[in-house]
């Protein structure tokens, strides 16, 4: 998985380290003390920018965030539903609690039923930018239908997105090439 930079949360290229667990859409199981060690050599190592922290799998999230951050990395705070695209009023739930933990960077990713669960997230993502406009925000709809918060999430607030290099790791995710040249069309547009 390569990671895609539009708007940059920081002034050179970023190494952020992701142990996906099966219950956000991973291949494996793992016991969360596991998780945690291996997010801190991740941080002690000083090869990765950013620990992804499985927000609402950790039993304490503030204060892994705090002790992250007090090792000089930057902590996104991530959220994946791949069954459905919540209802507002939990998205925004979602997205506020990972802001107040600490956050350095909040992510959701959710899976749309239609066309509106796409239009619902995008709307929520330049809510929250609007509402918390130091906090980078990181926002998906995964699967075909959502496919185009992946191109063009930039647009409603979203910092990041992700292609694909060799095997497609989540639902809806484009090849990185082909992510660039859509990326390209998009910039020379705003222009």
């Amino acid at each position: 998985e390569v990671l895609q930079v539009i708007r940059p949360v920081l002034e050179h290229t970023i190494f952020p380290f992701t142990f996906r667990t099966k219950q956000q859409g991973g291949s494996r199981k793992m016991e969360e003390w596991k998780i945690l060690k291996l997010n801190e050599l991740a941080a002690k190592s000083g090869c990765a920018d950013l620990i992804d922290l499985e927000f609402f799998e950790a039993t304490k999230p503030e204060k892994e965030i705090r002790r992250f951050q007090r090792m000089g990395v930057r902590v996104i705070a991530s959220h994946h539903d791949f069954d459905e695209t919540p209802d507002d009023r939990i998205l925004r739930m979602l997205m506020e609690q990972m802001q107040q933990g600490g956050a350095d960077v909040a992510k959701l990713a959710v899976m749309p039923k239609n066309a509106d669960d796409v239009v619902r997230l995008l709307k929520l993502t330049n809510d929250i930018r609007q509402k918390y406009p130091t906090l980078p925000v990181v926002t998906m709809s995964m699967g075909a239908l959502g496919v185009v918060s992946r191109m063009a999430g930039e647009i409603f607030g979203s910092c990041i997105t992700f292609g694909a290099v060799g095997e497609i790791s989540a639902p809806g995710q484009i090849p990185a090439g082909q992510l660039e040249h859509i990326l390209q069309i998009i910039h020379k547009g705003l222009e």
